[in-house]
């Protein structure tokens, strides 16, 4: 494995996950036929301002593992009420399939350890089936399915 570096972002360095969420709203838009371009369902930058308030306020974690400087994957995750979230979970396209995606939810799993988290919830876009078998591994089970409607 190439020499990595794993760190807690903070809100200042928030717009440097910007070009790994586009890869994602991409992903999503591709692997999702029922989203045909409907994701995200409010503008990044939104979403992004959303997340940095987040993070301000202490309410959510951000992982990211960087190389040579650039940050190819992150995870966003926060606990409320005794339940933990992880709210994204993204590799770079050109960097999956080298064990970073796998430690970034080692260290989710083992921060909600820490903090006697008993129930940890993921969405995944349907039809993202790499992901539901790779949260799988670590005992994840679909629990719901929520119906939308766009209009």
């Amino acid at each position: 494995m190439e020499n990595i570096v794993i760190e807690k972002l903070n809100a200042s360095n928030i717009d440097e996950l910007q070009n790994l969420f586009l890869e994602l709203v991409d992903h999503h838009n591709s692997v999702s036929k029922h989203f045909n371009g409907k994701f995200p369902s409010k503008p990044l930058n939104e979403k992004i301002a959303e997340i940095k308030e987040k993070v301000i306020n202490g309410v959510s974690i951000i992982d990211v593992i960087r190389l040579n400087n650039n940050i190819v994957a992150f995870s966003i995750y926060f606990v409320e009420n005794n339940i933990g979230t992880l709210e994204y979970l993204i590799v770079s396209g050109k960097n999956r399939n080298k064990g970073y995606g796998r430690i970034l939810m080692d260290n989710v799993m083992a921060y909600f350890t820490e903090n006697n988290v008993k129930r940890i919830e993921i969405r995944i876009v349907y039809g993202n089936d790499i992901a539901k078998r790779f949260y799988e591994q670590y005992g994840f089970q679909t629990q719901f399915e929520i119906l939308t409607l766009y209009r």
